[in-house]
């Protein structure tokens, strides 16, 4: 069962509205439980242990000495940095913001005994790869779309390892952490993974995505071996069903990810030089021995298309997107 978050608070309409918020969220990995009243919150505390008590700074004096609590943080009605070296979380800013702070202060915190979402059972993730040795051949756009189509049926991820990937511009926003955060966390070996990976998720419609990394030498220091660990993480502690991986050429140990891939869309092109380049990629794989890759390598040849929309928004209107729902209705996707 999935620790427990309880909202109390005397603002009642506020408090049932944040929690009826909070527990239609499939990615906030708490049950939720909300009070207008401390001496209610006190008398279930008595046989329901509460991992973490979100509870109105006006609330504060009024809260039993008695409560029995992993962590304690405070809705506070300014935005201040922090309330009596308490941890705190802005009242009046919007749902998601809110659920993040939350999750992010209990992924920091020292002393919470963590939770796993999924405890120890491993669940089995499609992992897909996209990955070409050709430049500017629309793999990222490509990859989005694949990810948005299957993200209406199925919970899945998007994970990026270009160099540069300007999402920030794209999504136009900027984010307060990247993907190499996240991965800091799963070097930890603390069991937060799973709250600070649901504390940094974004959404493009139904996809879910990690902010790519700022520097792509962060990507290039990173042992092949991680990548393996934090598939394997997300194999134990999520409940992703797919995981899209948009793959570039530096990232450590490309060929091994590709093997634990079920299935490897590489984008290819017609003119002399791309069809060079792909030559070239296959027989490195014949010479390596993994002639494998190629029996599960879908080679997808895009069109030539008028125009493919700068803005991620516009994407899954476009020409492009057309293309990948035929590519899948193929094959029986």
């Amino acid at each position: 069962m999935d620790a427990l978050l309880a909202i109390c608070d005397y603002e009642k309409k506020y408090v049932y509205k944040l929690a009826e918020y909070l527990s239609g969220k499939k990615q906030f990995p708490f049950r939720v439980m909300a009070f207008d009243n401390p001496e209610k919150l006190a008398a279930f505390s008595k046989e329901n242990p509460i991992e973490i008590l979100l509870i109105g700074e006006s609330m504060k004096d009024d809260a039993p000495v008695s409560l029995k609590t992993g962590q304690i943080l405070y809705l506070c009605e300014e935005n201040k940095e922090e309330k009596e070296s308490c941890p705190y979380v802005y009242k009046y800013q919007s749902g998601t913001a809110i659920m993040k702070k939350i999750i992010a202060l209990y992924a920091e915190g020292e002393d919470q005994k963590i939770i796993a979402a999924a405890g120890s059972k491993k669940r089995n993730i499609e992992i897909i790869g996209v990955y070409s040795p050709i430049g500017r051949c629309l793999q990222t756009s490509f990859s989005l779309i694949l990810g948005q189509i299957l993200a209406k049926k199925k919970r899945c991820l998007y994970l990026n390892f270009e160099a540069y990937s300007g999402f920030s511009m794209l999504l136009e926003k900027e984010f307060n952490h990247d993907f190499m955060d996240l991965m800091y966390f799963l070097k930890e070996g603390s069991g937060k993974f799973v709250y600070k990976l649901a504390s940094m998720v974004d959404s493009i419609g139904s996809l879910d995505f990690i902010p790519p990394a700022v520097s792509f030498l962060d990507i290039l220091e990173m042992e092949g071996e991680k990548w393996k660990l934090l598939l394997e993480e997300l194999e134990r502690s999520t409940d992703y069903e797919v995981v899209i991986l948009d793959l570039s050429d530096h990232v450590r140990g490309l060929f091994e990810i590709l093997e634990r891939c079920s299935k490897i869309y590489t984008i290819t092109k017609s003119d002399g030089m791309a069809l060079a380049k792909i030559d070239q990629y296959e027989k490195l794989l014949t010479y390596m021995k993994k002639d494998g890759l190629l029996k599960k390598t879908i080679n997808c040849n895009i069109p030539v298309f008028k125009q493919v929309p700068h803005k991620m928004i516009y994407l899954s209107h476009s020409q492009l997107t057309e293309y990948v729902k035929n590519l899948l209705k193929e094959q029986e996707i």
